[in-house]
């Protein structure tokens, strides 16, 4: 089949979505179309990247995708108004769609009406770039084929956290000052918004540190958001000041530091499609800790082999794994060399294979949209307008 003409919608072009791009576009031509802003202006791209982005204006969008007039559009989604008018753009210029989607059926609350209108749009998309089996399940479930299904949406740059693991006992020291961390840390990373449950997070290390197992093991916080005051209050009142800190953010040259000085990486949030930061722990060769409510626990974890999950909400069994990982009750040596085994299948080079094995199939197979679809799109894009 000839070499298509790929556009990739994006919100906001960030690092990981530049390091998926980048493999995908060492094997056929991309363009990236940025509508994070309102603007409508050529993105001067780093040298490093391999094709090219144009921002454009929601308002502009339609008419850009005219322009460029591309063979396959590969959207994020339906959720907003800017992928729904792209949608509208390629039923009307019968033009196939590949969705990338991390989305799960697991802990999201549904009515009827809400899977009755995905069913109706399902037949929109050729294709899809899936995140492991709970969103394989979630697009088979609303009608996807599963020969039109590909893994490998959510990945990350692996070299990139990798970076840096052979660093001398004495450099590591070094960086462990130069970047103000202690000796013996439980680290976590996101935004502090409700979702991430970091309160829970709080509690449950404030049971491991009451129990008197404290063993010098630390909790380390990265990220910032609107629950930072509330989090300072509730480290005070639990008077763990000297056990729990709020790092605040750190860019994206310091994360691998963080994930591979850490003795382990934790998670708790109530809901997380995928899980990003648990890929660059174990990129890290750090041992991650995740919910059952983490998409990725399914597909990356082995119980207490190269990692840990716990049940969602459970503070106890948290806590007691603090204590287990303080008083080194596991090799988290050679759990993390077995989470980095595990992780190397999940690469930009997947996301590259399986991105291009998804527009040849949407080209080959493109859907045929009913009246029903397309009123029912026309309908959601009317209701997001008038917002």
């Amino acid at each position: 089949m000839s070499n298509p003409k790929v556009c990739i919608l994006v919100c906001d072009l960030a690092p990981y979505h530049e390091a998926r791009f980048n493999a995908a576009a060492a094997l056929g031509d991309l363009v990236v179309l940025d509508v994070g802003k309102d603007i409508d202006t050529a993105y001067d791209a780093p040298e490093q990247l391999r094709f090219p982005i144009i921002q454009v204006g929601p308002a502009k969008l339609e008419a850009q995708l005219t322009e460029i007039r591309p063979d396959v559009l590969v959207v994020p989604g339906w959720a907003n108004q800017v992928a729904l008018r792209s949608l509208l753009w390629c039923v009307r210029h019968g033009c196939p769609i590949v969705v990338l989607s991390d989305s799960q059926l697991e802990g999201l609350p549904r009515t009827f009406l809400q899977d009755f209108v995905k069913r109706q749009l399902m037949p929109i998309f050729s294709a899809a770039l899936v995140a492991g089996v709970r969103s394989q399940r979630y697009m088979e479930h609303f009608g996807m084929p599963a020969e039109a299904l590909y893994q490998g949406v959510d990945v990350v740059d692996n070299e990139h956290f990798a970076r840096g693991l052979q660093a001398s006992p004495e450099g590591r020291l070094e960086q462990r000052a130069r970047l103000d961390l202690p000796e013996r840390y439980i680290l976590s990373v996101g935004r502090l918004v409700p979702v991430k449950n970091i309160s829970g997070l709080i509690s449950a290390f404030a049971e491991y540190v009451k129990d008197g197992h404290h063993g010098g093991l630390e909790l380390v916080i990265v990220g910032d958001g609107p629950l930072h005051a509330e989090f300072e209050s509730q480290i005070r009142s639990a008077r763990l000041e000297q056990a729990v800190h709020l790092y605040g953010r750190a860019d994206y040259e310091s994360l691998p530091r963080l994930y591979q000085l850490a003795d382990a990486f934790v998670m708790n949030s109530h809901s997380e499609t995928w899980g990003l930061a648990v890929n660059e722990a174990m990129s890290a060769a750090c041992p991650a800790l995740i919910p059952t409510s983490c998409g990725c626990s399914e597909d990356l974890i082995r119980n207490r082999d190269n990692g840990f999950v716990f049940e969602v909400g459970d503070e106890a069994v948290l806590s007691r794994l603090f204590g287990e990982i303080g008083a080194g009750r596991h090799d988290l040596n050679a759990m993390g060399l077995a989470a980095q085994a595990t992780i190397r299948n999940w690469d930009v080079d997947l996301f590259a294979r399986n991105f291009w094995g998804a527009v040849n199939f949407a080209q080959q197979y493109p859907s045929s949209p009913g009246l029903l679809s397309s009123a029912i799109l026309r309908a959601l894009l009317f209701k997001s307008a008038i917002r």
